[in-house]
């Protein structure tokens, strides 16, 4: 778990600087993201976590913006117009 916290850490000080976060960062960082809200804490009844049921709507929320951002990205990169 040491190495997904320091990666989300690595990011968070990346965004206070104004830095951009994209490409294989994000996929590190979202990955990370999932791995302790998973892994922190004991299991109820449904399989999930208590940090995991508290941050679903968030974690939601920055894929879906991701997955846009990629979008956005990979047009970009063909030339397509926004």
């Amino acid at each position: 778990m040491a190495a997904q916290l320091e990666a989300i850490y690595q990011t968070r000080n990346r965004i206070a600087h104004h830095e951009p976060v994209y490409g294989r960062r994000l996929v590190q960082t979202e990955a990370a993201i999932d791995f302790v809200a998973r892994h922190l804490g004991s299991r109820g009844h449904d399989g999930a976590t208590p940090l995991e049921k508290q941050l679903a709507l968030e974690l939601r929320e920055l894929k879906d913006q991701a997955d846009a951002m990629r979008q956005r990205l990979t047009a970009l990169q063909a030339g397509e117009p926004d």
